[in-house]
């Protein structure tokens, strides 16, 4: 019997140990409640975009009247300033004078003019005489270059209020 030599290398030396199997993943199935969770946390995500998403809205829009606001009252500001600037033009003494003597017919006074009041006391309505007669003065008109009896009864008025008005500095001075 002849036997054959045994090739060693006849497969080329080629290890023809068994592959490592690749791990398959076991899909879990998500049981029910667990996907109520889920689909609470997104919807849970989705009204708190919404939500943060109108309040920016809200507050661009109120940043927006404002400006507007702002606007609009500088317009009236303006608005006011002009009409201050106006009264002031129309309530002018010159402005007046003239309308007075042109449009009305009035003509400015040649003299000094004066109406004599009394003193009168207010609690008793009696006449109140001054207590004070250091200053005398005449007024003296253009017309008659007379002495008029009123200013002097004026001065009178005058010098006893400026006696009261030292009084009562002299009581706030203690």
């Amino acid at each position: 019997m002849i036997l054959a030599k045994e090739k060693s290398n006849y497969y080329d030396q080629h290890d023809y140990s068994p592959r490592p199997r690749k791990r398959v993943r076991k899909v879990k199935k998500v049981k029910k409640n667990h996907k109520a969770v889920y689909v609470f946390v997104v919807l849970v995500a989705f009204l708190m975009g919404i939500f943060f998403t109108a309040r920016y809205a809200q507050v661009a829009m109120q940043g927006y009247k404002i400006n507007q606001l702002k606007e609009h009252l500088a317009a009236i500001q303006a608005d006011n300033q002009r009409l201050q600037m106006e009264a002031n033009r129309l309530a002018s003494l010159d402005r007046i004078e003239k309308i007075a003597m042109s449009d009305l017919g009035m003509v400015k006074p040649e003299g000094v003019q004066f109406v004599a009041v009394e003193n009168v006391n207010s609690l008793n309505n009696t006449p109140v005489e001054p207590e004070n007669r250091a200053i005398k003065t005449a007024a003296v008109t253009n017309q008659d270059s007379k002495v008029n009896p009123v200013l002097e009864n004026l001065v009178k008025f005058l010098n006893e209020k400026k006696g009261q008005l030292e009084k009562a500095e002299a009581g706030q001075g203690n």
